[in-house]
């Protein structure tokens, strides 16, 4: 018997990190999805131990500050997306440059250099994956996600999806319903 499932990994990500920062007696100021503030009182020691085990579970740290804004703009670029207001009436330039302090230009620049990828094709990227997961798994219309997304027509979403995945909506949805029915 299989199960399928989906995750929520920054919640995952974050309750782990809640239940081991407080195994290490750390005080926590605040976990977010790419970061760990802890009060002043953590020593070099405590926090070097704590690098030490939380990269035996894969975590990685970053200490360059051009990978560490890029981070957070992939964070910002998430919450974006996900609070409507702001997805449907700001553009990401302004809600950027608004939370980030920094001009586009510059922003732009060091994502392009540190992500190999610009953020216009980021946020395409994250809002194709977006559509696929509602139109496999919520079973939303193209005009719904295309709404839901802000895409100016249905058509403009299914030649990004095209360009983007290698397959019209239609065909991977068929594809994706033709493996479900094999593994049952």
């Amino acid at each position: 018997m299989r199960l399928y499932f989906h995750a929520n990994f920054s919640k995952l990500v974050q309750t782990f990190l809640t239940t081991k920062l407080n195994e290490s007696q750390l005080e926590i100021k605040r976990i977010g999805n790419h970061e760990i503030q802890l009060n002043e009182t953590a020593s070099k020691k405590q926090i070097a131990q704590l690098i030490s085990e939380l990269s035996g579970y894969g975590f990685d740290f970053i200490d360059n500050p051009k990978e560490i804004l890029t981070e957070r703009m992939k964070e910002l670029i998430q919450d974006w997306m996900m609070n409507e207001d702001h997805f449907q009436s700001m553009r990401i330039s302004a809600y950027l440059n608004e939370k980030l302090h920094h001009h586009y230009s510059y922003l732009s620049a060091v994502f392009s250099e540190t992500a190999q990828i610009s953020i216009e094709q980021y946020v395409i990227l994250r809002k194709i994956e977006l559509a696929k997961a509602y139109y496999v798994n919520q079973n939303l219309t193209l005009t719904e996600i295309s709404y839901l997304l802000n895409y100016s027509s249905v058509s403009h979403l299914s030649s990004q999806f095209k360009k983007t995945v290698g397959l019209t909506p239609k065909e991977f949805k068929l594809i994706i319903q033709k493996k479900r029915m094999n593994n049952k």
